[in-house]
Parts: structure tokens; sequence; C-alpha cells
């Protein structure tokens, strides 16, 4: 398989979509677009930013097993299922764990930048804070299986001593242009500028717990 300078997975979702536009405003076009093209309207996101080639994760993910892809400069490796909600571990681990172990492997051989999106949910509730110190990151306790299946590839990573040489990024509350298709796990902000447009006012979550106000 012949790819572009640049692999972008999760290519057409909304953090990998403004990646493309970003990169394309540097003069960087000779991207490949690695997704999952289902039957939602995340296609819309492709439309405008330039970009060399798109594949589907499953055929991706067996060019990188069967050694079929070209060397390039940078892998980003946004893809996962960023679903808070899903209950699914086994289908966690091997989207978001087992496939960012593969992907790693394969751009440590070739030499490969490699920068991968972990997230915020790994950092549990917050009682030991945000550090990211080594020495930290094993007694993190996410409070969800996505937040398990991104510690987990963060542990591989520390294990093999690999954190000096490769970028994760741990993303929060992103919001932005073409996150309209995450129903919803769209941001917070998407929604309540919905519901500022649509009703004039942000509804806030209600409190159940005494010492929290509603939207506390």
């Amino acid at each position: 398989m012949a790819t572009g300078g640049i692999i972008i997975t999760g290519g057409a979702g909304f953090i990998g979509s403004n990646l493309v536009e970003a990169l394309n405003r540097r003069g960087l076009t000779d991207i490949l677009v690695v997704d999952h093209l289902g039957r939602d309207a995340k296609w819309r996101n492709l439309c405008g930013p330039q970009f060399a080639d798109c594949v589907q994760k499953d055929e991706f993910r067996r060019a990188v097993r069967e050694h079929r892809l070209a060397k390039v400069s940078a892998v980003l490796h946004m893809g996962a299922c960023s679903a808070t909600t899903e209950l699914d571990l086994g289908y966690l681990l091997d989207n978001n764990y087992r496939f960012s172990v593969e992907l790693c492997e394969w751009c440590l051989r070739h030499g490969t930048r490699f920068i991968y999106a972990s997230s915020a949910a790994t950092y549990g509730d917050g009682t030991l804070g945000y550090s990211d110190e080594d020495a930290t990151t094993p007694s993190l306790r996410p409070l969800n299986a996505y937040g398990f299946s991104k510690q987990l590839f963060d542990l591989w990573a520390l294990r093999k001593g690999l954190l000096e040489g490769i970028v994760g990024l741990k993303f929060f509350n992103v919001y932005g242009p073409r996150e309209d298709h995450k129903g919803d796990m769209r941001s917070v902000v998407h929604k309540a500028f919905g519901q500022t447009i649509r009703d004039g006012e942000v509804r806030l979550f209600k409190s159940y717990r005494s010492g929290y106000r509603d939207g506390g």
C-alpha cells in the first residue's frame, strides 16, 4: 500500500479532520486518512481538506500487520472509540489498545514519528491530580472502560521505556468545528451552543448530591 508523507488515523473524525486542515495550512497535503467510515455523516468532515488517499481502518490495520506500508515521516494516531459509555471492553481493548500497540511497534521499526491520542479520562476522578510524571501514571484509576483502554497503552509505553521517543496527548473537553456527527459524545460547548441558539439558554445538570448546586 502506497501512503502519503503523514498518516492520520481517525482522520475523518472531529480532531483528525481538523488536523488534516491544519496541516494543509502549512502546505502539507501528502496525507493518508485512515478511519472507519460507516453510515453516519462523518464523511462530510473530509469535504474541503486536502489529502492523498483515504482507507478503511480494517484495511489499513491488515497492511500494518502484513508489512505492506511504505515508510512515512509521521503517524498521528487519533483513531479510537471515544465513547465513555461504551461497555464492550473486549472491543475497546482491541480497537483502542492493541491497534495502538501494533501501530506504535511499526513506527518504531521504521523510524517513524509516533504521536497518539491518550485521554484525560486516564486521570480518573482527579484525586491524584493531573501529573504526567512516570511515577504517577501507574497509580491513576480511570472511571470508565474507555479511560481504562487508554491507560493500558500509556502503561505499555511506560513499561517499554518509549515515552522519551513518542508523544501522547491527553485531551480534555476539546471542542470546535466538525464534531456534529458525534451525537451525544459531542463536547459540552457544542451542546450548549446548540441549546443557546435554539432556546436562548443553557440547561445545566441537576445535582442529586448535597453540597453541590445544580450544574456544579
